[in-house]
């Protein structure tokens, strides 16, 4: 008996489920292992943790195992906290901006802000500073809010980085906090549940609607964005249209083919529930053919 207690002891860390997740960087050198984050009120993406603290631009040269030291790692050291697809030139630009004024006015609850401010250039660029790099992003962000940004990133030589966000489509919400007010009657609690009905129905118009005009490509860099943002799997059909196959056995387990090679899976069983883990895989042809796993994007 001693001896079985001993070997469950040894076995037990074996036994102990991963929670670490992987980036998929070639430039930047973040420690590992990495891990899910936080996702309260006051936590940002990418929700990601290093030990016991959060990666955030300003605990980011904490995080690093080397330097920042090309414009490569500077441009991934910026696309780490950018919410969603990058929006790469003008004409997808101009459709998700007639979107938001779509929107503006359809929407009852919920509100749509545009703003005159236009970038230079969208296509995504680097410029060499004398003491780092000046990165340049636009972005549909996804997260907590849908809007169109320009992300603007300084990345000192070494580890430090600093953003500036400039607005160009701004909104709807899609979280908020809700209360209902002491003393309501019947009347007025069934007043402001109708419009909370309302107000989640807005914001799910506005994903779809959105969705349609960004159309981004299904490519790993989007992929692991998306899997940040822990979308359900009518969401990913929005943007994404249908997956490619049914990979799994018992679990409703499908895959989405990348652009750039491999294919990353989840589960799609329950459609309207957010997606936990994403998994990006060499390859996955059929059941019992999926893998080896490259990344795990998220648990």
């Amino acid at each position: 008996m001693l001896r079985i207690a001993l070997l469950l002891i040894l076995a037990a860390p074996g036994l102990a489920e991963d929670s670490s997740i992987a980036i998929p960087l070639r430039h930047l050198k973040l420690k590992a292992p990495l891990t899910e984050g936080q996702r309260g009120l006051g936590d940002t993406f990418p929700y990601i943790a290093f030990g016991k603290t959060e990666l955030t631009p300003g605990t980011l040269g904490d995080a690093l195992r080397a330097d920042i030291d090309s414009k490569e790692a500077a441009f991934e050291a910026a696309r780490l906290f950018a919410a969603g697809p990058l929006v790469r030139d003008e004409a997808q630009a101009k459709r998700i901006i007639a979107t938001g004024r779509t929107l503006a006015k359809k929407l009852k609850h919920l509100r749509v802000k545009l703003h005159e401010y236009r970038p230079k250039s969208y296509a995504p660029t680097v410029e060499k500073l004398k003491t780092g790099w000046q990165v340049s992003l636009v972005v549909f962000e996804m997260d907590r809010m849908l809007r169109l940004v320009h992300i603007e990133a300084t990345v000192r030589a070494g580890s430090k980085i600093t953003l500036k966000r400039t607005p160009i489509v701004d909104g709807p919400m899609t979280v908020w906090q809700t209360a209902m007010i002491a003393g309501a009657s019947q009347k007025e609690q069934d007043a402001a549940l109708q419009k909370q009905h309302e107000m989640r129905a807005e914001a799910l118009l506005a994903r779809r609607t959105y969705a349609r005009a960004l159309a981004p490509r299904c490519n790993l860099d989007t992929a692991w964005a998306i899997a940040r943002l822990r979308l359900s799997a009518t969401q990913l059909e929005d943007l994404w249209g249908p997956h490619d196959r049914v990979v799994g056995s018992g679990v409703y387990l499908v895959a989405r083919d990348l652009a750039d090679g491999g294919a990353i899976i989840y589960d799609a069983g329950d459609k309207a529930r957010a997606i936990r883990r994403v998994a990006h895989v060499r390859e996955a042809p059929a059941p019992m053919r999926v893998g080896p796993t490259l990344h795990q994007l998220a648990r």
